[in-house]
């Protein structure tokens, strides 16, 4: 799972200090898929038919992610709130401002977390039309832990993003307490650039601890 960032957009997911603003040229962009078949489990972008899924889990997992991603992400809600959410992570996909899946397993029946790309400059969160790199977020509910789907669905946004126009580099933020997330930049080849206490994501909120890993990008690894 991702670390903790109270009051940003999801996933590892990094930091925004508020809702991007104004219009995204998306002329020079191709989202990414929409969904992604492997062998293992489903990536689907988030729809609003996913939230008799997704409420349950929030409801039942509050220990198990509440140390560790943004509570606007997952707070426990009403049916109706948890389409609201979703309904928001759907159209920042349409927006190109941050590319959210589900993590779908047992043949795509079973909802297991969620992945996320999250454009960024070297300020923080972007737009897709500013953006030089991305940082990769993820989480899974208790029960699908420990089975390597967050490994395998970060190295599925990776392969996406390496492909992306522009982008110099990929991150990871994690809680440098979070041992199970700082496993997986590791597995994937990204390098600890810097450990630090970066500013929150909401005002006020004190600075918090994190473990920022990179993976650059060069000719090679697009090809």
């Amino acid at each position: 799972m991702a670390r903790r960032r109270d009051g940003s957009d999801g996933g590892a997911e990094g930091r925004v200090a508020g809702p991007l603003s104004g219009r995204v040229n998306l002329a020079d962009h191709t989202l990414p898929p929409a969904r992604i078949e492997t062998a293992r489990f489903v990536l689907q972008r988030w729809r609003v038919e996913d939230a008799p899924a997704l409420t349950p889990i929030l409801e039942e997992n509050v220990a198990h992610l509440k140390p560790w991603i943004p509570w606007r992400v997952a707070a426990p809600g009403t049916l109706e709130e948890i389409t609201a959410r979703i309904e928001g992570w759907s159209r920042d996909f349409d927006e190109g401002r941050n590319f959210i899946w589900a993590i779908w397993v047992d043949g795509g029946r079973d909802l297991a977390g969620a992945v996320g790309i999250y454009p960024r400059d070297a300020n923080g969160r972007v737009s897709i039309d500013r953006a030089d790199r991305a940082e990769i977020g993820y989480w899974l509910s208790m029960r699908a832990a420990g089975h390597g789907y967050a490994t395998d669905a970060a190295r599925e946004v990776v392969r996406i993003t390496t492909a992306m126009p522009r982008m110099i580099m990929i991150e990871m933020r994690c809680d440098p307490a979070n041992e199970k997330s700082i496993a997986i930049p590791r597995r994937l080849g990204f390098h600890e650039v810097r450990r630090a206490a970066e500013t929150p994501a909401a005002a006020g909120d004190p600075p918090e601890d994190t473990v920022v890993w990179a993976l650059p990008l060069n000719s090679d690894s697009r090809a």
